[in-house]
This record gives C-alpha cells, sequence and structure tokens, in this order.
C-alpha cells in the first residue's frame, strides 16, 4: 500500500493507494505555522498505520514521506488499541497482535524532520469542540480558571447530519457567549470507517481519533501562543479490564492518562515549544461531569449534544435521534442527576420498551443479544448500572426500569456506597499541570456539594 502526504496552502492531502484526502486549516493559521512538513510526516502515519489490518492485505505500508519523528509512540498507541478490538469484534488478541507485528513498514526518506525554533507561550488553551458534556464542561471550567479558551471544530466527512447540527450549535454558542470557532474541513474521515472500504463490521480503525483531534490543535495553539491543548477524557479512560482472551484492555486507550502524557511529548516535540496537552475533567467520571455541567454551568449545558444522528432516520429531524447507545447513555446520566433530558432537546422517552436494547446493561440480560462496546465492559456497567439505579431513587417510570428493578435492582442496593463514592468523587489527574490541580479539585468539590 502506497501512502503519500502533501502540504498545501491551506492543509494536507493524503494519498493513499490513488485516493485523495484532504484537511483545509484557515489558511492564516496553517501559513503561520512552521513546522508542516514534520507534521505531515507524523500525521500520514497516524492517520493510516491502521488500513492494512483493516482491508485484510499482507503486503508492506509504504511511505513516500520522511521517517516520522514520533513513529514509534503512535505505533504503541494502536497497539495498546488492539485487545479492546479483538474484544468487540469477537477475534483472536493474540493473532491480531501478531498480525500488527509483522506488518513491514517503509519509508522514502529515512532522515526525520525535528522541528526547532518554537515559541514562548502564554496561559491560553485550545479546545476542540464537540458540543458533547466533555468540551462544554472543558470550555466552561478553562473560561472560569481564565486560560480564555480557543474553539475549534473539525468538520469530518463521516458524519454529514452530526456536522450540520453542530454548525448550528455553533453559531448559536458564539452569539451568546461571544466566541468564534475556527473551523477544520476534513475530508479524511471516512479513512477509518469500515463502511467506506467495504469491509466487514470492525472496531478497528477508531484508536487514533483524539490523537488526530488533539494535533489538528497544535498550528491554532502556536498561532495564538496557547500553553494548553485541552482534551475532554474523563476518568474512565483510564479503567482497564481483561479481555475474553486474558489481555489487558483499554477501551479508550488514546483517551487514557498514559497516553495524555505521550501527547504533551507529541505536542512538544511537533511545536518546538513548551506546550501541554491535558484533561480538565480528568478527574470525574461521567456522572458527575454531567451532574456539574447543568448545576453550575446551565447557560453552557444547554447547548450539549452527544448523539450520532447519521447512524438512523431518527436523525433526519434532531440532533438526538433518541434511538442510539450515544442517547441512552446521555438521558439516563440526566436522570440520575435529575435533569430534564429536554433542556438540551432530547424528547424521546427512552425508558420505553422500544429503546430497551440500547442499554447494554439491560441488553445483556437478554438471551442471545450480544454485548458489545464501551457500556458493555466492565469499566461501562457500573456507571450504567448506578447511572439506573439513581434514576429509579429519582421515580424513573417504564419499560425499561422495570427490567432493571427485576435483574439488577437488588445488587446496586448493596453496592450503593462504593458505586457512588467511585462515581461522585474527585479523583487525582496526571495529566493537570502544577499549579492547576489545586484550582480545579476546589472548583469540583464545591460544584458537587452543591457550592
Amino acid at each position: 500500500m502506497r501512502i503519500g502526504c502533501d502540504v498545501t496552502d491551506t492543509g494536507l492531502e493524503l494519498r493513499v493507494d490513488g485516493r485523495r484526502f484532504s484537511v483545509h486549516f484557515p489558511r492564516e493559521i496553517w501559513q503561520g505555522f512552521p513546522h508542516r512538513e514534520a507534521f505531515a510526516d507524523n500525521f500520514a502515519y497516524l492517520k493510516t498505520l491502521h488500513l492494512l489490518q483493516m482491508l485484510n492485505r499482507d503486503e508492506p505500508l509504504d511511505f513516500d514521506t520522511a521517517y516520522p519523528l514520533f513513529r514509534h509512540q503512535i505505533f504503541s498507541a494502536l497497539l495498546n488499541n488492539i485487545s479492546f478490538c479483538a474484544d468487540v469484534d469477537g477475534v483472536s488478541t493474540a493473532e491480531n497482535i501478531r498480525r500488527f507485528m509483522a506488518l513491514e513498514i517503509r519509508f522514502h526518506d529515512q532522515r526525520t524532520r525535528v522541528p526547532a525554533g518554537g515559541r514562548a507561550l502564554g496561559e491560553r488553551a485550545a479546545l476542540n469542540m464537540s458540543f458533547g458534556k466533555d468540551s462544554l464542561l472543558s470550555y466552561a471550567v478553562a473560561r472560569e480558571l481564565g486560560l480564555r479558551p480557543l474553539l475549534i471544530m473539525s468538520v469530518d466527512n463521516d458524519g454529514p447530519r452530526e456536522y450540520a447540527y453542530k454548525r448550528d450549535l455553533a453559531t448559536r454558542f458564539c452569539a451568546e457567549f461571544g466566541e468564534t470557532v475556527h473551523v477544520i474541513e476534513n475530508n479524511t474521515g471516512v479513512i477509518h470507517r469500515f463502511e467506506y472500504w467495504g469491509t466487514p463490521y470492525t472496531e478497528w480503525g477508531f484508536g487514533h481519533l483524539i490523537t488526530e483531534y488533539a494535533i489538528y490543535a497544535l498550528p491554532f495553539a502556536f498561532a495564538h501562543d496557547a500553553r494548553y491543548v485541552l482534551l475532554g477524557n474523563e476518568k474512565s479512560c483510564d479503567d482497564t479490564y481483561q479481555n475474553r482472551d486474558g489481555f489487558k484492555a483499554w477501551p479508550v486507550y488514546d483517551q487514557s492518562s498514559e497516553w495524555g502524557l505521550e501527547l504533551s511529548n507529541i505536542a512538544r516535540g511537533l511545536t518546538a515549544s513548551p506546550m501541554t496537552v491535558m484533561s480538565l475533567i480528568e478527574p470525574l467520571h461521567d456522572l458527575a461531569i454531567t451532574k456539574i455541567l447543568h448545576s453550575r454551568y446551565p447557560d453552557v449545558a444547554k447547548y450539549q449534544m452527544s448523539c450520532f444522528p447519521d447512524e438512523n432516520d431518527y436523525g433526519r429531524n434532531a440532533h438526538w435521534c433518541g434511538h442510539c447507545t450515544k442517547c441512552a447513555r446521555n438521558f439516563i446520566f440526566m436522570h440520575a442527576n435529575g435533569i430534564d433530558p429536554g433542556s438540551v432537546g432530547l424528547r424521546t422517552d427512552m425508558f420505553q420498551q422500544e429503546c430497551l436494547d440500547n442499554f447494554a446493561l439491560l441488553r445483556g440480560a437478554k438471551k442471545g443479544i450480544p454485548t458489545v462496546g464501551y457500556d458493555a465492559t466492565p469499566c461501562g456497567r457500573d456507571e450504567q448500572l448506578f447511572a439506573l439505579f439513581l434514576a429509579h431513587e429519582h421515580g424513573a417510570r417504564g419499560p425499561v426500569m422495570d427490567v432493571f428493578r427485576s435483574s439488577f435492582l437488588s445488587e446496586a442496593e448493596q453496592r450503593r456506597d462504593e458505586l457512588q463514592q467511585r462515581f461522585f468523587s474527585v479523583h487525582p489527574a496526571r495529566t493537570i499541570p502544577s499549579p492547576l490541580p489545586e484550582r480545579v479539585r476546589n472548583l469540583y468539590l464545591s460544584a458537587l456539594q452543591g457550592g
């Protein structure tokens, strides 16, 4: 497989066996970034390293680029994604690791471009806005900490409905808060989609996306003298479990704090500047994130969207389809915290029978229905268990709650104190640099205590 990557006036053009994919930054941002060639080398490698395994092709991966500065780190990130992907796909973990380690990877230029001549940076943060709860809380906290968030949105070509809705949200959000959202036109989104390539379903190919969004932020952070790049990686991203083959598995390795620390090294290397990649919400689990966002920052919370509306017909007329696992996850987290999902536009009653299979915990109680994905892992299961329990305590009614009460209420009652402590505590964070951790911790403690 032949891979090339050309630097253009506004970004990059990636070539994969003759197919062309482009990424366009605002011209002044891209032209002002002096390390474009090194950026291209690492970007091409990151975006395509998964392809031979996805396409089941036994041949070399041949790059018409220089040897990327972060070749080994990127390889390691994808390697650590294999255990979870193998679990979801129902295939052998050992065989997939063997195939990945056996890849023959060649580079046209054996030299490595190493950026030099960086700049001093100020107390500002670049943030990729998805308008999910994580990016919204990151924005609100960064603003409260005085980090003057610089907002970026990558408009990917693998979800046209989703990004049409997000453009509308961004327009209204910016009008209310006096912000500007800087847009990246990303036509490489389909590269990680098995549908685009006509292959059978696979989870493999999604393990680089957070890294991709982090490096997209670098030219913006460099242009605006921003010391920080913010990611929306919550505490559960550090959770691991033993997969069906006995291997350690991270459901989202490239959102873990371990990889976040490595991303800081990548950011510094690609900008030659003292940049830090961090997550301000790293100390929190999703239940606490939902509570803090909606109780402390309701003006920001009302813009929340956490759905993939391109995946079913229910998403044609609403930015919450109300019939997917992503909607179910956020629906139950809101009910667990006594929040009306209608406040963000989620108006489907997902406690009804037709939505039952969108709750992985309950789907697992039905014979013959597979449970895969994050919510079905031990990492996600307990948070959904406790969220349904809290919704029960708030008086939630419907067939979904009937199944929960009959199959799981007793377990949740017995584990209540343990789960409360786990999901509503402020945990230590590895990626937040001094002197911010204490300020962040005090802010969250105050919010969780109703202050």
